[in-house]
């Protein structure tokens, strides 16, 4: 063997020796990426776990005020119903004997002059959203009730709209 084969074994011998060095280097590379891509993994699970966390507690936190708004649902819903009974009593004691009733503070019948305070009835004060939904029964329209309580017809309107 000559000097040439020596000569070509040792450049191939280099040659390997540099792909080695570099092989190591790119796996530092690698391993230095992979190492950073893990802490950023990580951050972000533990991101993930937070949101996760926030989320749970505000769907508890939605549940509960569910519960407590079908709660009060409930109490509004036995409230209406009581105050519609109570209305309907007062209207069925300030009804009197004939058709209509009188809805203002004022008698507007005519009487005849009374002699014993025995023949007297008391007068009773309806509401406004009672004399509203009173006269409404007795076939007024929107611009006769505002015009005798003397309240805008939106009003009146809004009231009538409340007592359906």
């Amino acid at each position: 063997m000559n000097l040439t084969h020596y000569a070509f074994a040792f450049f191939v011998f280099i040659l390997v020796c540099i792909l080695v060095i570099l092989i190591k280097r790119m796996g530092n590379t690698n391993k230095k990426a992979e190492k950073a891509y893990g802490e950023q993994e990580k951050r972000l699970f533990k991101l993930y776990q937070n949101l996760e966390d926030m989320i749970s507690g505000t769907e508890e936190y939605i549940e509960e005020f569910r519960s407590e708004i079908i709660e009060d649902r409930k109490n509004i819903a036995m409230m209406l119903k009581k105050i519609d009974t109570i209305s309907q009593d007062m209207y069925n004691v300030s009804k009197p004997d004939s058709a209509k009733v009188n809805t203002t503070t004022k008698s507007t019948k005519s009487k005849k002059p009374k002699d014993t305070k025995e023949d007297e009835k008391p007068e009773i004060i309806l509401s406004k959203n009672q004399r509203v939904k009173l006269l409404k029964e007795q076939g007024a329209d929107i611009a006769q009730i505002s015009k005798e309580l003397g309240i805008s017809q939106g009003e009146v309107a809004l009231i009538i709209g409340l007592n359906r």
